[in-house]
């Protein structure tokens, strides 16, 4: 996909650079939405299960903001400040659930976010570095305990305070129940965060993808498009328990291969192509291959992460020249 690259106005707005290669400070704020801050966003991402689970993901957005891309209207029965948009699912049949909810009347959200109940859906619980997620559902509910690094990952952090979103590189150990089955399951996920004003962003399109080239190390994906798919972000960051983050926008590639034959419609009634076949590529120093994937959808996408849905790919590709594949994360608005 051919895109206009960043302009140094773009840079000069998200300075997400500058946060490039450090640790993660632990005085960061993980709150629910006050003062200036109307919405906030907490998600939990696990690529690569096996079958068919394949994928695991809680997105929560807890105030609507007034970026359509991100906004679920049709789930508003109080006001869109109090209005909870949770996505809990996996890849496994009738492990997807997409609910509104209301902050005030259904949630348990602590100041400092130590603890956070969505109804009774999805629990978040702990502080750094020790963190519990638990979907209580007898049928595909899960439980997992997540230690985080202090490698960190900056999506955004806009002049003024008006954005942050942030990626913790986590390990995780727990289980999954599918069909009555406490399965166990260990490896790497991602806990995240993000806090925006009451602004409107003419943001028009936007994928996430998460693949683990090791047990160690994560590959992440993001690319945002704005009005006459304008380049905001484009861009591949490679991160590793043993080592920090660091964003790669070099010779960034991106393309859908192909597409679903029709549109999916969603639930606040637009028509949304979502993609079969795509890749993306990123050089590093020297202009040298750095990674290169292949990714095909499994189809098991699920509505919710915000305005769009989110699933997993099949993928296969080279990481600083090694094969590397497997099963990867993908949220994908269009």
């Amino acid at each position: 996909m051919q895109v206009p690259v960043l302009s140094p106005l773009t840079r000069a707005i998200n300075r997400n650079h500058r946060l490039d290669g450090r640790c993660f400070d632990q005085a960061t704020p993980f709150g629910p939405p006050a003062g200036r801050y109307r919405t906030v966003h907490y998600g939990v991402m696990v690529p690569g299960l096996p079958p068919p689970l394949r994928f695991m993901n809680v997105i929560a957005v807890i105030g609507q903001p007034r970026i359509p891309i991100w906004r679920n209207g049709h789930l508003v029965e109080t006001t869109p400040a109090d209005t909870v948009s949770l996505l809990t699912a996996t890849g496994a049949p009738g492990g997807a659930r997409h609910v509104g909810l209301s902050a005030a009347e259904d949630c348990d959200l602590a100041a400092d976010g130590s603890r956070l109940r969505f109804g009774d859906e999805v629990e978040i619980t702990g502080a750094f570095p020790d963190y519990r997620v638990r979907r209580p559902d007898p049928g595909t509910g899960f439980d997992l305990r997540l230690t985080a690094s202090r490698t960190v990952s900056h999506f955004a952090h806009l002049a003024g305070g008006l954005y942050d979103h942030w990626s913790l590189l986590c390990r995780y150990a727990g289980t999954f129940r599918l069909g009555g089955i406490d399965l166990p399951a260990a490896g790497l996920a991602n806990l995240e965060y993000a806090r925006g004003a009451d602004i409107a962003l003419p943001l028009r399109a936007f994928t996430y993808q998460i693949v683990d080239v090791d047990d160690r190390t994560q590959v992440l994906f993001g690319r945002v498009l704005g009005p006459a798919r304008s380049r905001l972000q484009h861009e591949v960051y490679v991160r590793s328990l043993d080592e920090p983050s660091r964003l790669h926008r070099t010779g960034v590639r991106s393309e859908v291969l192909e597409y679903e034959s029709a549109p999916r419609r969603t639930p606040d009634g637009r028509p949304m192509r979502l993609p079969v076949r795509f890749r993306w590529s990123a050089d590093g120093a020297g202009h040298r291959p750095l990674v290169r994937v292949e990714g095909t959808a499994t189809g098991d996408w699920a509505y919710g992460m915000a305005a769009g849905y989110a699933g997993s790919f099949d993928w296969t590709g080279t990481f600083t020249g090694k094969e590397v594949g497997g099963t990867g994360y993908i949220e994908w608005i269009g």
